[in-house]
């Protein structure tokens, strides 16, 4: 008989075809049977490999698109201090989006 195709568990992605399923790395998130795994939005943040979610930030705290924890202003400008702009930190507070984090 043929053989039948597994939808990946949450967390994990493939691609068609594949016969393993791929963890998907912090910072990023994917429900079961993603075909890939998708950053977290702004204002979430997941720390760990292999997650079907993203954890939405605690209030006075923010995150970048993609990012592995949640900072608060003065910890994401010394953390990101080199690759963020103090704008880009006042934008991010000023536009907060609470979309929900999963497809």
């Amino acid at each position: 008989g043929k053989d039948l195709c597994e939808a990946c568990p949450s967390g994990n992605t493939a691609p068609e075809g594949s016969t393993s399923c791929l963890t998907c790395e912090p910072g990023t998130y994917a429900s079961a049977g993603s075909a890939t795994c998708t950053d977290c939005p702004s204002g979430f943040a997941q720390s760990q490999a292999s997650q079907g979610s993203c954890v939405a930030c605690a209030d006075g705290t923010q995150a970048f698109a993609g990012s592995t924890q949640c900072y608060t202003a003065s910890e994401m400008f010394t953390a990101l201090g080199a690759n963020v702009s103090k704008q880009d930190i006042i934008d991010l507070y000023n536009n907060r989006n609470f979309d929900t984090c999963s497809s």
